[in-house]
């Protein structure tokens, strides 16, 4: 009935308020065991006076009377990372052995892993006109990394991956 527009647990309370007071209506409606006959009685006057007309309402709990001392929050702390500063030359012969030009680089494949991780994070460094080149690698957790680095021209013809590089931080 309300299911569709409230959530699941406000419509259990919305249901159980609904059930209380069909309760507390039957109960009204009972007139406290009174007699219908007409046999004099006053029917506002329940003949049992213990005979609750209406349902009573649940006690709130009391707070604990037991003192607490009062904690200092701590402020979580963020985990130790650090960076690998990369510096290299770009290669100035193709694996064939031809000629390669710094204007035919497109970019650098930059890969590092933690050691024992079995895929590497692939970070792509744009090629400029510099033969001198460099890349951080920021927010590394303490640990030992593997890198690589293989370049890639205009036409995305990959050279082979350098040696792994191990960097323990």
């Amino acid at each position: 009935m309300f299911t569709s527009f409230v959530s699941p647990a406000f419509a259990k309370s919305l249901k159980v308020v609904f059930c209380a007071c069909a309760v507390s209506t039957l109960l009204v409606a009972c007139g406290g065991g009174g007699s219908s006959s007409g046999g004099g009685e006053n029917p506002t006057t329940p003949t049992n006076p213990t005979s609750p007309t209406t349902p009573t309402t649940p006690t709130t709990p009391t707070t604990p009377t037991t003192p607490t001392t009062p904690t200092t929050p701590t402020t979580p702390t963020a985990p130790v990372t650090k960076s690998i500063s990369l510096n290299w030359t770009a290669p100035d012969n193709r694996t064939n052995g031809d000629n390669l030009s710094v204007s035919d680089i497109q970019g650098y494949d930059v890969q590092y892993r933690k050691v024992g991780d079995p895929v590497f994070i692939s970070v792509i460094v744009p090629g400029n006109s510099n033969q001198s080149l460099e890349h951080v690698i920021r927010d590394l957790e303490l640990g030992s990394y593997e890198i690589q680095i293989a370049s890639f021209d205009t036409e995305n013809v990959y050279s082979e991956f350098t040696d792994l590089v191990s960097v323990t931080l």
